[in-house]
């Protein structure tokens, strides 16, 4: 979600991008994303229990108004805010990067004379399957563990799924999740892997921000179009 609204206000509003991003707010933000995970799982310290017969976590809430109201609480928290945040910023970013490109048409020719897509058009179809990648990684990844977390805390699947093998496989692939994404990521944008390489070797220089070398090439690559577009 972080990563989403990034690269929103990287691309909608650029001139404004490194005010608002700076290294300082970036260690904020992530301090505050894990203190928010750790407060999110609070409750269920108080929500839940050892069976010391089986040895298995079981509930105890205080009645089934409160259970229906944490399953619907965990679904938004983890299926419907993210999704929605992810779609809704990727698609204003394509809409963005599509009205520049009708800006920018026409505008950059290749030596042969033949017209090639500006560089608006190509970052538009990128970021359109980069959306759809991690929407539907995601949505296969979590929505089925919420729809059975839902559908056992609203009574309709038994109790006996609950630590049930079918159980411990959906929420493994929930947590999969998180191992698809710098592999998405990895292959998706060649700055990761390079950016990753000069960690390794310990030859990045000041810490350069993932996306600076792609920001500025973009800005280049806009000015050198509009200046041929004028010529």
């Amino acid at each position: 979600m972080s990563i989403s609204v990034e690269r929103y206000i990287a691309v909608v509003y650029p001139l404004h991008f490194k005010r608002l991003i700076t290294r300082r707010r970036v260690s904020t933000l992530i301090v505050i994303i894990w203190v928010l995970s750790v407060l999110t799982q609070l409750f269920t310290f108080f929500a839940h229990s050892v069976d010391t017969f089986t040895n298995t976590c079981k509930d105890q809430y205080i009645n089934h108004l409160t259970q229906i109201i944490v399953a619907f609480y965990w679904f938004c928290l983890l299926l419907v805010v993210p999704c929605l945040t992810m779609l809704i910023t990727q698609v204003l970013i394509a809409r963005k990067l599509s009205h520049r490109s009708n800006q920018f048409r026409g505008m950059t020719n290749s030596p042969n004379g033949k017209q090639t897509p500006s560089f608006h058009i190509v970052a538009r179809n990128r970021v359109l399957k980069m959306m759809l990648i991690v929407i539907l990684i995601y949505l296969v990844c979590w929505t089925p563990n919420q729809i059975a977390y839902l559908c056992y805390y609203i009574g309709w699947v038994p109790e006996s799924y609950l630590n049930s093998p079918v159980h411990s496989m959906l929420t493994f692939l929930g947590f999969y999740n998180s191992c698809t994404n710098p592999v998405i990521y990895a292959a998706r944008y060649p700055e990761f892997r390079e950016a990753l390489k000069e960690m390794l070797n310990r030859n990045s220089t000041k810490n350069t921000p993932l996306f600076v070398k792609r920001d500025v090439v973009e800005i280049g690559t806009v000015g050198r179009q509009t200046i041929d577009g004028q010529i």
